[in-house]
């Protein structure tokens, strides 16, 4: 999705854990971690939408301290809570995907 969408909307030099500190709080075509949550949740609710999420349904956006935040995915079968962060990669690249449980411990950190 990113590489099509990235050159239309200026973001596709997107780079790995922007923020207002270290690129710039102007600085086009970067996100904070909010952002990336925004647009990550967006996606997987259009998915979820057009029923091509089969294993997974969307779950409520996450929070941790230092701020974090992130979107969220649960497993259908065992109802486990997985976070789903492209804020750490730059544009175009996988996003992280790990047990809620051990990201809110702080036990993965971004």
């Amino acid at each position: 999705m990113n590489d099509v969408s990235g050159p239309i909307t200026g973001t596709a030099q997107r780079v790995a854990r922007a923020s207002p500190l270290t690129t710039g709080a102007f600085n086009r075509g970067q996100f904070d971690c909010i952002d990336t949550t925004q647009n990550t949740n967006s996606l997987l609710l259009v998915l979820d939408q057009l029923k091509l999420l089969q294993h997974h349904t969307i779950a409520a956006p996450v929070a941790r301290f230092p701020p974090h935040n992130t979107a969220v995915i649960r497993d259908r079968k065992s109802n486990g809570l997985w976070t789903v962060d492209p804020w750490t990669h730059k544009s175009g690249e996988v996003p992280d995907i790990f047990p809620l449980a051990k990201w809110k411990a702080g036990e993965i950190r971004p």
